[in-house]
């Protein structure tokens, strides 16, 4: 038979789209750390500045944030 050299092999890896899924991948999970450490520091803001609830615009979406249970009979009354 004859000896197989590793150079040669190919691993799944060096497959182009696995490449692409994995740089989706971290992008996906780096965008999600980045929305975490925001919506900790609007919380934050929140607890300093803000008794109740408060509107929110992210691009074309409108959203009222909630923190206390309480609020939400404010917004639905």
């Amino acid at each position: 038979m004859g000896t197989h050299s590793l150079a040669h092999r190919s691993t799944l890896l060096d497959h182009p789209n696995v490449s692409k899924l994995m740089n989706t991948f971290i992008i996906y999970v780096y965008l999600l750390f980045l929305f975490l450490e925001v919506m900790e520091k609007i919380l934050k803001l929140n607890d300093k500045y803000s008794p109740g609830p408060f509107k929110l615009w992210l691009g074309l979406n409108f959203g009222v944030i909630v923190i206390k249970p309480e609020d939400v009979q404010v917004i639905i009354f």
